[in-house]
Formats: structure tokens, sequence, C-alpha cells
């Protein structure tokens, strides 16, 4: 179940939802994400319930359809709505634009003001005719001035005092209670002019008068605001740059008319054409044609994939090269890209575990700044201070504070973290596998397809007879083309590459687990294992030593039997991925320990652990035994597995963490916590190193918002005083400024 929350400015805000929605009947967890808006609930409450709760706390909730591949074609059409409304402009394009309006004319009010308050002593300037030696219209003015930007930025002001009204206080609390008592405390001043004589009016004005602090409070705290805004708007880049990727129109074929309609219209089963430089509009299967396409935008690799008649398209890639009429097989919420974006944006919401702590902080931190900032009030009395002096002080306290640097801290590097891996390819499926990546000191890979492409590749041909070669790739061929299992379509590609021509084979039948069967001239043929054949026909003692050999060399042996002898044999091996060696050795130098596990014999285990250097080596496995390993794996440290078949979903599932190759089964991805598009291997290094990346990244963010506070709060009550003591204005200035380096540091 997933919300919409707005209004929340900092991390107080956050906490008090998430405290609140946890308290409801059948909610068995919740994420609230101060930077995305987003409230994330598992379990099954009513949902009428949690908007009223939220809304009891002062702000806005709208549900958010959770799109799935049973959304209707309103739902489809809505995505589509939603996909252009994020490529015109992003939320945070449009605060930007109202804090900038907003900022703009603060300036205008606060330019006089300061003129007024403290620029014309500073230059000796003159006030003009009016307002020379009238201290009570100079202060009048500045009570004017002020109050125009009080009610130009009065969102931060009725917000913070409704939330005091409410018990949950928040960042806008601090500010408003801070500029209300500087404001009204000069106010008081203003007033007071009025009742002394003439010659103490300007010392009141002087040195009693605080407008010009209120007003540079609330406009330093827009000035932040915009650059917070603008950073948070960068952390969001990868996101949108994903959103972009949708095409918002489609050109489909009907009755062999091409005809341009919106995505949000098209149908299955469309037939719809793709030119040069164009952007593919839906997932499909290629119908006629061939061309280069660059999948970047899915994968994150950049060498443009060449696709021919029969192969999927997606959508969001682009078509680099040539011309083709595809086939639509999946809309709207069902494309791959749409996917992937609900992936994103699903990580980017949830919080992590070192979140709760921050969480707990948050909770009581603005209360405890209230209690201090009187402390603060309190205890400068007691020193025997003037009361203006004493309320700068507490107002420095309740401005300096910065507890929206602690909210940003987290979600601002996860947002960042996410699209970013996204662009290469890397999907996690939530923000707590990014912080528990970083334990993995264990990496249990699947061998087939995953360590190797899981494509066989026949590495030897060979005849009893070599005079016989011409007849004996012949009928292999004729034989292994009737079936469709991955050794049978090994040796038919590798014959068609030779250009081998076919015979007929008749009653082709299969013997399941052994082999297959045919007959060729009347004679019949048979293809199997070694034991199969050998138990078949008898096969010369010299000729089984050489399969014997070729099997300990990793190799897969099919023997052949014509005419009831043996007629050959041909060997076939899974092909090693590029790029899997140089992965598994980078891997190690990480500090982790690689584990390879296979339901293949040992031998082929052997060959590909003595190329590819893991560490241990595990063969001859059935599914539930991998789960098994990988679970007794699992109480050493966290693990991770990697896999890409059915076979793999339970070890996925046991894992600490299940990473799926993208080519694999949908049941793999499906059990997976993280998916890897482009099904390289060299995306584990990149998984691992934008974990702990990310993980430092929110680590300096908390040491700086509570460093921050740690120092500037004592600084802001007069501790150091008179060696040092912030004023409101410079307070205002550092609590801005905290924000924006937290967002900065997140996009590092």
């Amino acid at each position: 179940m997933k919300f919409s929350v707005g209004g929340m400015s900092c991390a107080s805000c956050a906490s008090n939802v998430d405290k609140t929605v946890r308290s409801l009947k059948n909610v068995e967890d919740c994420s609230v994400n101060l930077l995305t808006g987003m409230l994330i609930i598992s379990g099954n409450p009513d949902e009428n319930e949690v908007i009223n709760a939220v809304q009891k706390l002062g702000f806005t909730i709208n549900r958010v359809s959770e799109t799935n591949s049973e959304n209707s074609s309103n739902n489809v059409e809505t995505r589509d709505k939603v996909s252009k409304k994020n490529t015109d402009t992003s939320p945070y394009s449009k605060d930007v634009v109202v804090l900038i309006k907003r900022l703009v004319f603060s300036f205008i009010f606060w330019v006089p003001l300061m003129y007024y308050s403290m620029v014309h002593m500073l230059f000796n300037l003159s006030l003009g005719s009016f307002f020379q030696n009238n201290p009570i219209a100079v202060g009048l003015l500045q009570c004017i001035l002020c109050l125009m930007i009080i009610i130009i930025n009065k969102e931060v002001i009725t917000h913070g005092v409704s939330a005091v009204f409410r018990r949950i206080p928040n960042m806008d609390t601090l500010v408003a209670l801070g500029v209300i008592t500087s404001f009204v405390y000069s106010l008081c001043m203003l007033f007071s002019m009025t009742a002394v004589p003439e010659e103490q009016r300007m010392h009141i004005m002087m040195n009693n008068l605080y407008f010009e602090g209120s007003g540079t409070i609330l406009l330093l705290i827009s000035i932040g605001r915009l650059l917070d805004a603008v950073s948070k708007g960068k952390t969001t880049s990868a996101l949108n740059d994903l959103k972009k990727l949708y095409s918002q129109t489609v050109t489909i074929i009907q009755n062999g008319d091409e005809k341009t309609i919106s995505i949000s219209s098209a149908k299955v089963g469309d037939m719809f054409i793709v030119r040069p430089g164009e952007s593919i509009p839906l997932d499909g299967v290629i119908m006629s044609g061939s061309a280069a396409v660059n999948e970047a935008s899915l994968t994150g690799e950049s060498v443009p994939k060449d696709k021919k008649e029969g192969d999927e398209i997606y959508q969001g890639t682009i078509l680099v090269d040539g011309c083709i009429v595809c086939q639509a097989t999946k809309i709207g919420s069902d494309t791959a890209l749409a996917k992937i974006i609900n992936m994103v944006e699903n990580a980017s919401s949830t919080s992590i575990p070192i979140a709760k702590t921050v969480d707990k902080v948050a909770r009581v931190f603005i209360p405890s700044v209230i209690i201090i900032a009187f402390i603060t009030f309190i205890g400068q009395m007691i020193l025997n201070a003037s009361l203006s002096y004493a309320i700068v002080r507490a107002v420095s306290v309740l401005v300096v504070s910065c507890p929206c640097a602690l909210g940003l801290a987290t979600p601002l590097a996860i947002m960042v973290s996410t699209g970013r891996a996204a662009k290469k390819g890397i999907l996690f499926k939530n923000a707590a596998v990014i912080e528990n990546a970083c334990k993995v000191k264990t990496i249990v890979l699947d061998k087939t397809g995953t360590i190797t492409k899981g494509e066989m590749i026949v590495s030897d041909i060979l005849p009893y007879n070599s005079e016989e070669y011409n007849d004996f790739v012949k009928y292999a061929y004729s034989l292994e083309y009737n079936s469709k299992h991955p050794i049978s379509v090994a040796i038919v590609n590798k014959f068609k590459q030779l250009d081998v021509k076919t015979v007929g084979v008749s009653d082709f039948y299969t013997l399941a687990g052994k082999g297959v069967a045919g007959f060729i001239n009347n004679e019949e043929i048979v293809a199997g294992n070694v034991e199969f054949i050998s138990e078949k026909i008898s096969v010369p003692a010299y000729i089984m030593t050489e399969a014997q050999k070729l099997k300990n060399e990793g190799k897969t042996v099919v023997m052949f039997a014509y005419k009831k002898a043996y007629f050959g044999m041909i060997a076939l091996y899974d092909e090693i991925r590029s790029e899997s060696i140089k992965a598994i050795e980078n891997l190690k130098k990480m500090g982790i320990k690689i584990v390879m596990l296979t339901g293949d014999n040992e031998q082929a285990a052997a060959r590909i652990a003595s190329i590819t250097k893991v560490d241990k080596t595990i063969s001859q496995l059935l599914p539930h035994q991998k789960a098994e390993i990988v679970k007794s794996l699992a109480k050493e440290g966290p693990v991770m597995m990697v896999g890409d078949g059915i076979n793999d979903a339970v070890a996925l599932e046991s894992a600490t963490i299940g990473v799926a190759i993208k080519s694999g089964s949908s049941l793999a991805v499906n059990s997976s916590d993280v998916v890897l598009m482009n099904s390289s291997l060299m995306s584990l290094e990149q998984l691992i190193s934008i974990s702990r990346r990310t993980l430092r990244r929110i680590k300096q963010n908390l040491f700086w918002a509570f460093l921050y506070n740690i120092i500037c709060i004592p600084l802001a009550a007069g501790i150091f005083a008179p060696v040092v003591a912030l004023s409101p204005e410079l307070s205002a200035l550092g609590m801005g400024l905290s924000s924006v380096i937290v967002s900065l540091n997140s996009l590092r």
C-alpha cells in the first residue's frame, strides 16, 4: 500500500508519520521517505484509517496506484499521463519556481529593511527628511517591511504554529518561534518608544529592535530551501532520465497504412514500425527487418546490439540503424521500462536499518531544542544579561538547529545510488539491500548461465571413421535438427555455420534423459550420453578412454550409433562469459570469498574453477542442496547468491541478498533482491562498490548533521561568548547551508 504525503519539512515530520502509522491496526511495517514524500505500508490496514491518521497530523495524503500486471487499461493510461507529466517537469522544478518567486519578493522588501535598520548607520547615509531624527517612523517602517516578508513566507509560520497545536513540532516550528519571538519583542519595544523621552528613542531603535533579524532569518531560510530544492532535484535526475525514455506516440500499421497514435491507445498485438533515431515505444518482437539497438537505458551497456527477426525489443531503447516492423507484446505497466521505474521508485522510497536510529533521534530532537532555547533564555537572565540579549540567544538556538539535515542524510543518498545504479543496469528492489550488501563477505555463484553463458558450444567433432566424416556430420545434423534440447540446438548451430545439408529423418523420438533417435535410409540412428550408448552398443575401449578424457576436461560428450554400431561422438562445453574471470578477480580483491555451486559433474565444475580461480567449488547439487549450502554459509555472515535459473530460486530466497541475472527465468528474478539487467558479473563489483560508497555517504551525512548541531547549538546559546556567539542571522544561514552540504555530499 503506497501513499503520497505532502507538507513534511524535516526528519521530525517523517518520524511522526512513521510512528502514527505503525500504531494502526494491521500495519506490519511502514517506511516514510522525507525526500520523495512517499509512505509505503506492508500489511492490510484500513485505507481510510491511514488517511485520517495522517491528516490529523496536519499533512495531506493521497493513495498512489501501484502498477502491476493486473492493471486495467485505465491504469495504463494513467501511467502514460504520469510519465508525460514527469517528462515535462519534475516536482522539484515546480518547488524551485515557487521558492525563486518567494525569494525575489522577500529580497525586494529586505533591502530597504536592512538600509533603514543597519546600513545607514554603518555608512552614515541619509534617511531622508521625513525619517531623519524620527526613530518611531523608522521603527514603524521596519515593522511594516518585516511584516511583508513574514506574509510572503507565511507558509513557514503557519506550518510551524499549527504543528505546535497538534503537538508535533517540526523544523518550521523552530523558525516560526524564532521569528515571532523577535518580531513581537521588537513590536513591544516600538510601542515603548512612544512612552519615553525623545533622547531615549534613538537608543531603543538602535539596540532593541530586531525586525531586520526576523526578516533576514526568513530570507536566509528561503535561500537555503531554494538551494536544497535544486540539489534534491539533482538527486532525482537519474530517475527522471528513466521517465523521459517514455515515448508518447507509436506509429502502428493498420491495413497497410501507417497511423500515429498515443501509446495509451496501443494494444497488445498491434503492429508498429520504428525508424533510425527513434525511441522504441513498446515492448515487442521484430516481425520483419533488422537493426542495431542501443539498450544502454536498460542494461547500462553502450554498445548497440544487433537485432533480427524474432528478437525481442524493449520500450525506451533507441534504434540506431535499420528499420523494423514489430508486434507489441507488452504495454503500459507491463513493459520492462515501467517495471524498472517502479522498482527504482520503490527502492528510493524505502528506508534502510541505519535510518531507524535517525528516526529515534528525530522524535526528540525538536522538543529538546525548544527546551534548550528556554533554558538558554532563563540562564542568560540569571546571569544578569539584558532581556534583549537573552531573547537573541534563545532565538539563535531555535534557528540554528537543523533537523532537516538529519532527515535528508539517508534518503538523498539512497535516491542518488538507486537512480545511478539503474543507469548501470543494477536494480535494487528495496533500500535495505544497499546497507546489507556492504556487509557481504561471501558471494555464491551459480555456474551455468551466471559464470558461463549457459549456451553449449561444439568443441570436437570425432567420427569413428574419418572417411565417413561428411556422412557423420550430415546425419548427426539431421537428427539433432528435430530436437529443441540445448545440446541439440548447439550442434545444429555449429553445423549451420559449416553449411552442412540435411537429409530426411523419419520416426523421430526422444529418449527422456538419455538422448534422441530416428531413422535415416531406414536405418536407426541414436544420439545420447556415453552411458546410454555404451549400454546399447559395443563401443571400442580406446573410444571410451577418449570420451572420458573429454569429460575430464569438463566437456559434455554426445555419442552416435548408426546401423547398431558406433558412429562417432561430438563434445561440447559451456563457454565462460568473457568478463567473469576479471569480475571474480576484482571481487576477491575487495575481500570477498567466491563460492561456485553447480548441478554439473565434478569434471565440468573443476574446469570452470581452474579458469576463474574461485575459492571453493561444490558440484552435482540438486536445487534444495544449493539452498542448504547457502543457509549454512549464511551462519558465518551475510551471503549474496547470484543465479539465473528456476533451480536457483530457492537458493536466492535463502541468501541474505539474492541477485538474479535478467536473462534468467522469471522465477529467479522474482525471488531476488537485486536484478542485473546486463547479465554481467562485472555488475556485481559495481553493486558492492555502489553499496559501500552509499553507506559511506550516509555515515558522512549523519556525522555532519550531528556534529553541526552539537557545535552550533552551544555557540548560538552564547556558551562561548564573548569569544564567539552566533547571531540569529548567521544561525539561519548555517541551518540552510547544513541541508545543502548534506545534499551535495550525497551527489558525490
